[in-house]
């Protein structure tokens, strides 16, 4: 009797193993990038540093298993591999009452354990910082004034018209001394410090108006996301540090880009004074100030900055691309994708002399065991290629403790048109008494007319 795998614990597992690689894949990016900038710190801007520093957000937070396609093609492009499979030996399938517990192994509950914990912890954390932000959202909200500044219309519509912004943000006063910061990426509104001096509020607005022109809070959203996703990873509040600092350099860079020494020192003179300012921690937003000793930094930089010249961005550029190809060689490590099981018409309209097109693309994405030679109407074809036939239940004998290796099982079905279908299914095979447990779909392969 052939059973079923239970498709949602493997499926959990696959997404799972997922996770553990994009975690470990941002890690490792996380580190190379840290050793970039230290090695090219002199020969890179602040915006380039933000753009690689974002780049490994997303290392984190996307699988790019699209690559493998795209490197596959390439790789098999120049060789050509090909697989013969042979039938041997017999395979029996046993009926087994206690399928389920056979892939309940002990490394199995261990990882359905990480898993839970895993979950819950970022469920609980992201929910905190959900509510808190909610709730501090409307407390500012409701303690803002309405910002009586003669010169604000006047500003907010020049800068929008310098940094070419298509919304107009509302700013507010804020009753939090000596800090300005903006929430909200989709209606960004900018909370405004009360006290600052005669020209200082343009300098404040292009600071944040600059954050909502580059779209900071959304990665500021998704850098939340992440250390949300990734809270028992040590790595992630590294990058969280320093991604926000490089959002601030890169923001001031941008601010006074074509501006000259005098409104350099005036702006300078802004960040200094707003280093001692109330120290609020707010979730999701961006703030002219961040520290003061992160502002003691910007302001280093500020004063140091130099113009960077074309050969030695470009020598940064290669060596940070170079970085992320050897890291996005961790694809290959990533489990196979399961395909959607297609309509057999359809499918069988854009084959070629009978051969199925999705055929090809299995044996690109690394399914070389599958050569497509049918021996029987019913067989086993292992990892090797290696084709065996099935036989029928009551010739098989079950054992306590099953040693199993992953195959795939094949049928072979004549219509009455004379074509023929072959389905293919993921399987488990117990290498000690033969058992051998069905799992997902794999693919329909139509053949028109049948060749075996």
């Amino acid at each position: 009797m052939l059973s079923d795998a239970p498709k949602k614990s493997r499926k959990a597992i696959a997404k799972m193993s997922y996770l553990f690689l994009m975690t470990l894949g941002g890690s490792v990016m996380l580190v190379g990038c840290l050793v970039w900038e230290r090695l090219f710190e002199k020969s890179m801007t602040r915006h380039m540093g933000y753009a690689a520093f974002i780049t490994v957000l997303l290392t984190f937070l996307v699988p790019w298993v699209w690559i493998k396609g795209i490197y596959r093609f390439v790789l098999f492009a120049f060789w050509d591999e090909s697989v013969i499979g042979d039938a041997k030996g017999l395979v029996n399938i046993a009926d087994l009452k206690t399928q389920e517990s056979a892939y309940r192994t002990e490394d199995y509950r261990v990882l359905v354990i990480f898993a839970v914990i895993w979950f819950i912890g970022a469920f609980a954390i992201m929910i905190v910082k959900t509510f808190r932000y909610i709730h501090m959202r409307r407390g500012l909200y409701g303690l803002s004034i309405k910002c009586g500044d003669e010169n604000l219309d006047e500003t907010v519509e020049r800068l929008r018209k310098e940094l070419r912004c298509r919304r107009k943000p509302k700013v507010v006063w804020t009753r939090v001394n000596n800090k300005t910061f903006t929430l909200g990426a989709i209606c960004p509104i900018i909370f405004l410090q009360k006290d600052y001096a005669d020209g200082e509020l343009y300098w404040i607005l292009k600071h944040e108006m600059t954050h909502i022109v580059r779209g900071d809070l959304l990665i500021k959203m998704l850098l939340e996301f992440a250390s949300c996703l990734y809270w028992f990873n040590p790595f992630i509040y590294v990058l969280t540090h320093r991604l926000e600092f490089m959002s601030e350099a890169s923001c001031d860079e941008r601010v006074l880009k074509g501006c000259d020494e005098k409104e350099r020192e005036m702006y300078i003179e802004l960040l200094d004074k707003n280093k001692d300012g109330n120290r609020v921690e707010i979730p999701f937003c961006s703030a002219l100030e961040d520290g003061n000793r992160d502002i003691d930094k910007r302001i280093k930089l500020l004063r140091e900055a130099r113009i960077v010249k074309g050969k030695k961005k470009l020598s940064a550029i290669c060596a940070f691309a170079f970085l992320v190809f050897v890291n996005s060689l961790m694809v290959f490590a990533y489990p196979k994708v399961q395909h959607v099981e297609l309509v057999v018409n359809e499918t069988a309209k854009d084959s070629i002399d009978g051969n199925n097109f999705w055929s090809y693309n299995y044996a690109e994405e690394g399914y070389g065991a599958l050569t497509g030679e049918v021996l029987y109407d019913e067989q086993y074809v292992d990892g090797a290629g290696q084709i065996y036939p099935l036989l029928m239940p009551g010739v098989g004998s079950s054992c306590a403790n099953h040693d199993t290796v992953s195959g795939y099982y094949q049928k072979h079905i004549i219509n009455e048109d004379g074509s023929c279908v072959v389905e293919t299914y993921e399987c488990t095979k117990c290498v000690i008494c033969d058992t051998v447990w069905v799992g997902d779909f794999f693919s329909r392969n139509t053949k028109i007319p049948c060749p075996h």
